[in-house]
């Protein structure tokens, strides 16, 4: 047995070593979303052994007796991570979500390829394969087949959770930006990163799906394969350090109690709140369209966990709510300048901070209690009254 180790190899080992201590720290937390916390986990935990199972290859010790390599033997891994990524990702827009025996389902895939080698499992082990089993290394197809049908197979079902999470996070980001749904905002953000991994892993998928039917296949792919699968666990990490509430969905609650473990004091929270008020008043942020939680947070050195605390708890408003607030009364202060009789409504609400005609109209409704038609005709009833 011919035992090397390159800088591959120290990559891999780094990444998956980090991969471990992650799925670990998140499935042990005792902390709110626990259900989202821990499909994260065995995300982070499949990703891991599939590197390890690389770095094996690599390092020319994943060898067994008889000179035979068991090859594929974790192909079934390959499998969950569609199907864990899809999951993880809805379970950030459901707060109070059910179980659902139909979830289930996702994982059919990769129990019927552990049925299929099930043969080289029992021989790995040293067992003998059950009666209606071939002495082969699988059921269905010989491991030289199952490696195009497995290749093939993961690429599609990867595509397709890929693109369902697309669609996920459309719909939820135009609600985010239609309907001031702020709570999701954060988790928009990360998931478009770890999305943006997973696109990565899905290409490299296709890469050697190509490579394999044209019989060209070369080692080297795995090296991509595998380096794909490690940004991944290193995007969870740099986030799990930098913006650790995104990674998990709160649990619903409100008031002190929501926050009764939180590190900031009520007299800090009440110094942070001055200050963000006077951001408002004399930088006016809300002014940008694109203006998101992570954003604000930063610009007063704050974690956007504590921002959050500082507006549910001493303002008692959601971001979005916050910063409509503001641009309500900006278009109101415009809508009675003459300055800007030039413009129609729609463009003073764009150049107030508004992102949509829906956004709008429902956010000064909420905010003005009638439509911005009114709110002029009312204040010009007014000036006529007054004079």
């Amino acid at each position: 047995m011919k035992f090397s180790f390159d800088l591959w190899s120290v990559l891999f080992l780094c990444a998956a070593s980090q991969g471990y201590f992650l799925s670990a720290a998140l499935f042990w937390q005792r902390r709110e979303g626990r259900r989202s916390r821990r499909i994260l986990a065995a995300l982070v935990l499949c990703i891991s052994v599939l590197l390890t199972e690389t770095l094996l290859f690599k390092s020319g010790l994943r060898f067994v007796d008889d000179h035979r390599y068991f090859i594929f033997l974790s192909t079934p891994v390959i499998y969950l991570i569609g199907p864990l990524y899809y999951l993880y990702a809805r379970s950030l827009f459901r707060k109070e979500a059910p179980k659902n025996r139909l979830d289930a389902l996702h994982f059919l895939p990769a129990m019927i390829c552990t049925f299929n080698y099930l043969p080289a499992y029992l021989l790995l082990l040293g067992f003998k394969p059950l009666p209606f089993m071939p002495l082969t290394d699988s059921i269905y197809f010989p491991v030289w087949i199952s490696g195009y049908v497995d290749m093939g197979l993961n690429t599609m079902q990867t595509g397709i959770y890929v693109f369902a999470t697309l669609r996920l996070l459309k719909i939820h980001q135009s609600q985010a930006e239609n309907m001031d749904a702020g709570e999701n905002a954060l988790y928009i953000d990360w998931l478009k990163k770890l999305t943006i991994c997973m696109l990565l892993l899905l290409s490299g998928f296709a890469v050697a799906l190509m490579f394999f039917l044209m019989n060209t296949y070369v080692a080297s792919i795995e090296n991509v394969l595998a380096l794909c699968r490690a940004a991944v666990i290193y995007a969870v990490g740099y986030i799990a350090i930098k913006q650790p509430e995104s990674l998990v969905v709160a649990a619903n609650g409100k008031g002190a109690g929501k926050y009764q473990h939180s590190p900031l004091s009520t007299e800090q929270a009440g110094r942070h709140a001055e200050r963000l008020l006077r951001l408002m008043q004399e930088e006016k942020p809300y002014l940008n369209s694109n203006l998101k939680l992570p954003e604000l947070a930063n610009r007063l050195s704050l974690s956007t966990n504590h921002l959050s605390q500082v507006l549910n708890q001493n303002l008692g408003v959601n971001f979005f709510d916050f910063v409509n607030q503001y641009r309500v009364k900006e278009v109101q202060g415009r809508l009675l300048n003459p300055e800007f009789d030039h413009l129609t409504n729609l463009a003073i609400a764009f150049d107030a901070g508004f992102s949509s005609k829906a956004s709008f109209n429902r956010a000064f409704k909420k905010h003005a209690g009638e439509t911005p038609s009114q709110f002029i005709k009312t204040h010009r009833i007014l000036q006529q009254v007054q004079v």
